[in-house]
């Protein structure tokens, strides 16, 4: 595998970051090593697998019970395994992109309930518990100031560790229930409040910011951006620690008013360094892993901000912010872009944006009207987004229902793809939709999926453990023809040629005839691999 590895080489970032940031360190007398920051994959192995059990055994606790809310348990027992494979559109769509896809038995189940019933579960999710007891482990940096230079680089390669093992853990939750549209608001979020982890400086910041993107995903917008702009990672990351009422910076208020709110052209120069003025004086308490605000620091003059003026401070900006009604059309195109189509539908952003406002910037109400809508089960929205890196690796798994998964493969292969989680190219996160198709990144995308399924390339090594005749099984269709068509069904959104079909149906059957094929037949797991390995390869498969 390593040598694999070596030879899969990620493909170019592109893009700049709009601003100069300054990088901090809180090692600044030890060396910088790139093979012991967070970015250095390749030699950064995650010790433990994650398992994964196929179906709905995903939501069960160790004792066999269904853990979830009473409502998902009642819509899972509504649903019945019926002979041979069935699938729903709607449910398929609104699970693909809500959440990061369903297993085949999943496809059977969830399918006997309604999408309303089903938006209404997506909608009402729990918190998970923390990746372990160190993120609430206080640092006290007087202490570390007199350690020596070993103790040191111990606790950077701890918290190397430890920052690796937060992101193996944020790929446990994408993939462990079907029902997961928190995860993905979450993903949303690091897309459009971006910071990297080597701005963290600790792993327990960084799991506070994760956290932070899951625990506001779907509650009010208002109290989302009065946390983030004091969250520690996002002061570090656009400077707001150097953010003094004798040296404003304004890296975070412009990328507040240009990325985070409003858009580029609905602001001007003053109101960026007005509001920066504002945001003086928040830093950083590393013993507490929180912020604080420092009355030394912070600019306490009057200010002028979208025409008004007073003696604001960082609430006030966010306020007034929210007083300007592109503030919903912004917050609702990126949400449509995401979710919908980057083909925007204007009208349909409006009506959203006035949902948003008529609703003092709750996000579920957007949401609900997003995902229960005619527009966004249409023909011309199914099948019109690119699978991001994320959404390819995570449906792969969700989708195919591998008995186990090694977590470093996943964020090494989501990286050579180009992205890589708590890790975006730039302030303004991932460009997404026609970007993450490249020829490099297209051959690579296919040999990704490949391995999921496959043994061949990475011979003993292979990082999935995948069964394809239990994956065969799992559709209840003996007929070659139907289950090609079935699988296809299932792991493409689009529908393909009769010609398609015939040429899968080929390669599953071998020498054999459809007369007398069978999956108990030897070598039959080396054609249904053969097959997926075909399927998988279609353009339509990289469409979300």
């Amino acid at each position: 595998m390593e040598k694999l590895f070596k030879s899969l080489k990620p493909a170019k970032r592109s893009g700049k970051a709009k601003v100069k940031r300054k990088r901090y360190k809180l090692y600044p007398d030890i060396p910088y090593d790139p093979q012991l920051a967070p970015g250095a994959l390749e030699n950064q192995p995650i010790s433990k697998d994650w398992k994964i059990t196929p179906g709905l055994l995903n939501l069960r606790n160790e004792n066999g019970e269904l853990s979830a809310p009473i409502d998902l348990v009642n819509l899972l027992n509504k649903g019945q395994s019926g002979k041979g494979y069935k699938s729903n559109t709607q449910i398929q769509h609104l699970f693909s992109r809500a959440s990061f896809g369903i297993s085949v038995e999943e496809a059977q189940t969830l399918s006997s309930s309604t999408t309303e019933e089903w938006v209404d579960v997506l909608l009402n999710p729990q918190m998970p518990a923390p990746p372990d007891v160190w993120v609430d482990e206080r640092f006290d940096i007087n202490e570390y100031r007199n350690w020596t230079q070993e103790q040191r680089q111990a606790f950077l390669m701890l918290n190397r560790d430890r920052m690796n093992e937060l992101r193996g853990w944020w790929l446990q939750l994408m993939m462990a229930s079907p029902v997961n549209l928190q995860e993905k608001m979450t993903l949303f979020w690091h897309g459009i409040f971006t910071s990297d982890l080597n701005s963290s400086i600790l792993a327990q910041l960084a799991y506070k910011q994760n956290n932070s993107w899951r625990e506001h995903s779907m509650g009010n917008l208002r109290t989302f951006l009065k946390s983030m702009y004091k969250d520690p990672t996002m002061l570090f990351y656009l400077n707001g620690v150097d953010n003094v009422a004798a040296e404003p910076n304004e890296n975070f208020a412009r990328e507040l008013l240009e990325l985070f709110t409003l858009g580029v052209g609905n602001y001007t120069e003053t109101d960026i360094k007005e509001a920066a003025r504002a945001l003086t004086g928040w830093q950083v308490d590393f013993y507490h892993l929180t912020s604080l605000l420092n009355p030394n620091l912070h600019d306490n003059g009057s200010k002028t901000f979208f025409g008004q003026t007073g003696n604001f401070d960082g609430d006030d900006i966010i306020d007034i912010i929210l007083e300007q009604p592109q503030t919903a059309v912004y917050i609702c195109r990126r949400l449509y872009e995401f979710f919908v189509s980057r083909e925007v539908d204007n009208d349909f952003v409006t009506n959203l944006a006035n949902t948003f406002r008529s609703n003092n910037y709750e996000i579920k109400p957007v949401l609900r009207e997003i995902f229960t809508s005619t527009l966004f089960y249409s023909e011309e929205v199914r099948s019109s987004l690119i699978k991001s890196p994320v959404d390819l690796t995570m449906s792969n798994i969700r989708m195919l229902s591998p008995d186990s998964v090694d977590l470093f493969a996943v964020l090494f292969f989501q990286a050579i793809i180009d992205q890589e989680l708590m890790n975006p190219p730039n302030v303004a996160g991932w460009p997404g939709q026609r970007a993450w198709i490249s020829p490099t990144t297209y051959v690579l995308r296919n040999t990704v999926s490949e391995i999921f399924v496959s043994k061949d390339l990475l011979k003993d090594q292979t990082p999935f453990d995948f069964d394809p005749i239990k994956f065969a099984q799992s559709f209840n269709l003996p007929e070659a023809r139907e289950l090609t068509a079935a699988m296809v069904t299932h792991l493409a959104r689009l529908p393909v040629s009769e010609q398609q079909i015939d040429f899968f149906v080929t390669v599953l059957l071998g020498t054999a005839s459809e007369d007398d094929w069978s999956l108990a037949y030897p070598g039959a797991d080396r054609l249904v691999t053969a097959c997926l390995v075909q399927i998988l390869r279609l353009p339509e498969f990289h469409l979300s």
